[in-house]
């Protein structure tokens, strides 16, 4: 990828998001996963150990999901454009199974990322700070959402493998982070 796009400012990693050829769905629900991520961490370090005595765990663990996710974005941008280079090439189907491959496989670590984000969500939405269990809530349906999206981006590339694993594995990741969000934007119900 020519343009590192990591490194734009947010209005103008939107506008690349619109120009065919810039990060694409999988990037961006690394993207939202990762945000998702910094809300749990603020609403984990934001509550007393009194309250939740895992409070430094979730925090620690929030922060290493979301540095893992950031640069999954850069990595599922590239592996698409690879994948639509070897379906423009018409040449070599082993390097296009390959291509494929690797632009499933991505998209599966940041659903699988996405659900665990969305789990420690739901725990900080009962446990943290009344005052941010909202934004824990929140973290959670975005994690939900970068997870389904993450999955389906997995089954579209897997079209032609219809018995892969990771296809039964993505659609258990997206249902594990539904059942994680629907606790979390339930709690208080």
């Amino acid at each position: 990828m020519s343009e590192p796009y990591l490194d734009l400012r947010l209005g103008e990693l939107l506008e690349s998001v619109t120009v065919r050829g810039g990060p694409g769905a999988g990037a961006i629900a690394a993207l939202n996963a990762a945000a998702a991520a910094a809300l749990v961490e603020l609403a984990a370090r934001a509550t007393e150990l009194e309250q939740w005595p895992e409070a430094a765990g979730a925090a620690a663990q929030a922060r290493r999901l979301r540095e893992r996710l950031v640069p999954l974005a850069r990595e599922d941008a590239e592996a698409y454009q690879a994948a639509v280079a070897q379906l423009k090439e018409h040449d070599d189907d082993f390097a296009l199974g390959e291509a494929l491959a690797r632009a499933a496989d991505i998209p599966l670590e940041i659903a699988d990322h996405a659900e665990n984000v969305s789990a420690l969500a739901a725990e900080a939405a009962i446990h943290a700070n009344a005052d941010l269990r909202a934004d824990a809530a929140a973290a959670a349906a975005l994690a939900l959402g970068a997870a389904w999206a993450a999955a389906k981006l997995v089954e579209v590339n897997l079209a032609m493998h219809r018995d892969d694993p990771r296809l039964a594995r993505a659609r258990q990741i997206a249902a594990g982070a539904t059942r994680a969000a629907r606790e979390a934007l339930t709690v208080d119900e």
